[in-house]
């Protein structure tokens, strides 16, 4: 198993399989933030090596009101500004409306909605 250094370059990073509990350690040894899928790791670690300052946002919240989740879920609940969370919560409302017995969230929705808490485009507008 290759070993991460914060010299090496973007190239040597990528002619090595990197597992995801690895990428997480070294996010975490180098104050990353090491939530997000593997491809998420790879890119902030990436960003990292060109040396792009990528502070924490979860460590970030002093000063900053945490959003709680809403108490009860309806189909106008608002992802964003009521704190909607992907949980076990959610899952019931869905298994319920849908009429199934069980509900998963994909990792699509799961970024899909991270990339609208940071005001990101997920898509392509197609």
């Amino acid at each position: 198993m290759r070993q991460f250094h914060p010299d090496m370059t973007i190239q040597e990073f990528e002619q090595h399989y990197w597992y995801k509990e690895n990428l997480k350690r070294i996010c975490r040894e180098h104050n990353l933030s090491s939530h997000g899928t593997k491809a998420e790791l790879e890119d902030r670690i990436k960003r990292f090596l060109q040396g792009e300052i990528i502070p924490d946002k979860r460590k970030q919240s002093s000063g900053q009101r945490k959003r709680k989740s809403p108490a009860e879920i309806s189909l106008d609940t608002k992802l964003i500004p009521d704190g909607f969370k992907f949980n076990q919560k959610a899952r019931e409302f869905f298994k319920a409306y849908y009429k199934v017995s069980k509900f998963s969230f994909t990792k699509e929705m799961a970024s899909a909605l991270r990339d609208a808490e940071q005001g990101r485009s997920g898509h392509d507008g197609s």
